[in-house]
């Protein structure tokens, strides 16, 4: 039985984040961070395509204030992916450089 896609990215993003933060990434979390993003109270930092931006936000998980990098997917109002906290800095395709190599 195949999963759908919003499922797929939503499991993705659980485990980079807890893979790259020690952090469980779990369904306040999500929600917290979509609507972050909804009410631009993140910071847009690439528009990958007409559904998928980087942004990054500042959430407080337990009880520290932490710079987080998201892949946002519009369309299914999901987080993607966290990216590594070394994502420092911008330049236009720098994220997508990154996603592939720690997808490899």
């Amino acid at each position: 039985m195949s999963r759908s896609k919003t499922k797929s990215q939503h499991m993705h993003a659980r485990r980079r984040c807890m893979q790259r933060f020690g952090i469980s990434f779990g369904k306040k979390m999500h929600d917290d961070f979509v609507h972050l993003i909804q009410t631009n109270k993140a910071t847009l930092l690439e528009k990958q395509s007409l559904r998928v931006s980087v942004y990054e936000l500042t959430y407080n998980a337990y009880g520290q204030d932490t710079k987080f990098k998201v892949v946002y997917d519009k369309q299914r109002k999901t987080i993607v992916t966290i990216l590594p906290p070394e994502a420092q800095g911008f330049s236009p395709g720098s994220y997508t450089q990154i996603i592939g190599k720690n997808n490899e």
